[in-house]
């Protein structure tokens, strides 16, 4: 178990972990080593981040029971907009709840039956080819780069091809992902 501070909780040790990274990496990335390191025998772990997190966060590191606590979710919580709003640069799909999140999964469900993206690999295979050649371009630079400059991209062209039909042409452009918040 890490060390817990009654008053810091599990800040004082996140903050000795966030140190051994890069600045600005994705906390994802720092939670997943911490489980690694002191939680691989078990499926979830609490850390408690307050005060940036209101309670206790339950960090769940396997698929199936992943699949169970979301099934029991009637409501994301709060670290949900605290961890992916914080990510994705906004309100979005993973933290919204309700009306909100009716619309956005509204706009996202038609690109993702399955006859319709069966119709649709070859464009998937085209932005992919374009992602590969620019990650290779920035790799052989030599200079540590945020790899959401080109990832972003090929995730905004793919789902804009599978969702709506339409070409962004992102894929091969320097860009970010450019949204409005829902709520």
């Amino acid at each position: 178990m890490p060390p817990w501070n009654p008053v810091f909780g599990h800040l004082l040790f996140l903050r000795s972990k966030l140190a051994q990274y890069p600045p600005g990496v994705v906390l994802a990335v720092v939670i997943k080593d911490i489980y690694k390191e002191h939680f691989a025998h078990t499926e979830m772990f609490y850390l408690d981040l307050w005060p940036l997190v209101e309670c206790p966060s339950l960090t769940v590191c396997n698929a199936a029971a992943s699949t169970e606590v979301d099934k029991r979710l009637t409501t994301k919580p709060p670290l949900y907009k605290a961890q992916f709003d914080l990510e994705s640069g906004g309100s979005q799909l993973l933290s919204s709840n309700g009306q909100a999140w009716k619309y956005c999964r509204g706009l996202l469900n038609p690109g993702f039956a399955q006859g319709y993206l069966v119709t649709r690999v070859k464009d998937v295979v085209d932005s992919v080819e374009i992602f590969c050649e620019n990650l290779r371009k920035r790799a052989g630079e030599a200079n540590m780069f945020p790899l959401e400059d080109v990832v972003s991209p090929l995730v905004l062209d793919a789902m804009m091809k599978q969702s709506k039909e339409t070409w962004t042409g992102n894929a091969n452009k320097a860009t970010t992902l450019l949204h409005k918040p829902i709520e």
